[in-house]
């Protein structure tokens, strides 16, 4: 199983987690980067740190992954335990923006 996160999650179905049909393959980048805003947030009002903890390891993926000008393509294939691109795409419009803004 990925660290990087998949996109949906069905609270009503035990959980289960999956993409959705138009990038079944792959998490978006922006989504990824949303995540960690999110769980860090998550945290800080529960108290339980644990929630960054394990946002921050899909950054740390991506990090892993390397880039070869600091942009990242805007889909990341999380179906394989180890992460990679599955495109090689970079935009800094719809589905890549949020992810660099979140990094600041």
């Amino acid at each position: 199983k990925s660290i990087i996160p998949y996109g949906q999650v069905e609270l009503d179905d035990e959980g289960t987690a999956y993409n959705t049909a138009w990038h079944s393959n792959a998490a978006v980048l922006s989504e990824v980067g949303t995540l960690q805003v999110e769980f860090r947030y998550l945290a800080k009002i529960t108290g339980r740190m644990e929630y960054a903890t394990d946002a921050m390891r899909a950054l740390d993926a991506l990090v892993k992954i390397g880039t070869q000008d600091g942009l990242y393509p805007t889909l990341i294939q999380n179906i394989q335990v180890r992460p990679s691109f599955a495109n090689d795409e970079i935009s800094i419009g719809a589905m890549g923006d949020s992810f660099y803004e979140y990094l600041l």
